[in-house]
């Protein structure tokens, strides 16, 4: 539930022992899309089930009542384990959807980083390459700068 901060259950003793949920059954949902949510805590309320059926047990036992504990406690705790290794299994759902989300998440994120990195690095050797032609496009121009405006001695004279 949401109730983060209190006792989740009570143990009222008396004749007999009960258990209290002290919680609520709202959802703490999470983003992990444009879209999509998915809850990240579960109820304890079906957890009652299994105090009673162990209560009922403790008591049948300390009674030394073997008929009861044989006929309804064993299918009790049967019944509960069956709705827990359910609630595993949806769990277990869950947390394999959550990876395979982190998964293309970390897949998109490194398709984009390579997808960046063709638009926007530099080739070595191609920069390499086309800084030497324009030096040499420079050093040709000059020259023929040069050659075309000889000084001669009647310049440096007038």
């Amino acid at each position: 539930g949401l109730k983060t901060t209190t006792t989740p259950f009570t143990l009222n003793e008396g004749s007999p022992d009960t258990v209290t949920y002290n919680g609520d059954s709202g959802q703490m949902l999470r983003l992990i899309d444009a879209d999509s949510t998915v809850a990240v805590n579960i109820s304890g309320e079906g957890l009652l089930n299994l105090f009673n059926a162990l209560i009922g047990l403790r008591d049948d036992l300390e009674a030394g009542d073997s008929s009861q504990i044989g006929s309804l406690r064993l299918q009790e705790l049967d019944d509960v384990l069956e709705s827990l290794a359910s609630l595993r299994g949806r769990v277990g759902a869950k947390i394999s959807g959550l990876e395979s989300t982190a998964q293309r998440i970390t897949d998109f994120k490194t398709n984009l980083a390579e997808l960046l990195s063709k638009a926007e690095d530099l080739d070595m050797a191609e920069a390499a390459l086309e800084l030497a032609t324009a030096q040499n496009a420079y050093q040709a121009a000059l020259a023929v700068g040069y050659q075309a405006i000889q000084p001669s001695l009647v310049d440096f004279l007038k």
